[in-house]
């Protein structure tokens, strides 16, 4: 699979299968059951999505003035070139998932992953960055989150994307009494955010697809 696609597709119940296989190997302890996710999947004040990755192209508008392919929710797929070794062993193949509840003017991300081979690559920054863009859509000004104290990596990444810290939950996860530290994002509709957003999605276009051409291809 020389050249990919990434998607970001509502979450379905024919994906639940793969969601609980990272689930289960990225929250060893604390791995949520199969049956809060299809509690989630229809609720109109959640919005829950999986990234996937694909070898066949997305087709444009079609000669006949048909529509050209979507995602579901209208976002434009990412052009993707795997390390050598990762190719994905079936086509598609769901690579990490995320999901957000959706209160009043905020959002709280409640669970974002990636499966472990596939870490590492900076998809799942691109997945958050997918994320902002839709619950923005959905009318939510800020994000916030919970994050165990000791998930430095986690933390970097929110940091990259403007989140600060602005509290902590004492013993907050039951599998170990750990605290989680409650970050915040900055408006996300402010010409800060917006630009911060689109520079780390240019860095990584370029980073996913391989080089400055790819990044050109996602761009059009």
């Amino acid at each position: 699979m020389s050249r990919s696609w990434l998607w970001v597709r509502p979450m379905r119940p024919e994906h639940l299968p793969a969601v609980m296989a990272i689930e289960n190997r990225v929250f060893i302890g604390d791995a949520w059951p199969e049956s809060i996710y299809r509690r989630y999947l229809d609720a109109e004040d959640m919005l829950y999505c999986v990234l996937e990755l694909t070898a066949r192209q997305p087709s444009g508008p079609s000669a006949e003035g048909g529509e050209a392919e979507e995602d579901g929710y209208g976002l434009p797929p990412t052009p993707f070139a795997p390390p050598p070794g990762l190719a994905a062993p079936a086509d598609p193949t769901l690579l990490g998932y995320a999901g957000c509840w959706l209160v009043d003017e905020e959002a709280h991300l409640m669970t974002i992953a990636v499966a472990p081979e596939w870490q590492g690559l900076g998809l799942g920054e691109w997945l958050l960055l997918q994320v902002l863009d839709l619950v923005e859509r959905r009318g939510a000004e800020v994000c916030t989150l919970e994050v165990r104290v000791s998930n430095q990596v986690a933390q970097a990444l929110y940091r990259r994307l403007g989140f600060r810290v602005e509290g902590r939950r004492r013993r907050y996860y039951t599998d170990n009494n750990e605290d989680a530290l409650i970050m915040t994002s900055p408006p996300l509709w402010s010409e800060a955010m917006r630009s911060l957003r689109e520079v780390r999605r240019a860095a990584l276009v370029e980073r996913l697809g391989g080089g400055r051409a790819a990044a050109e291809a996602g761009r059009r």
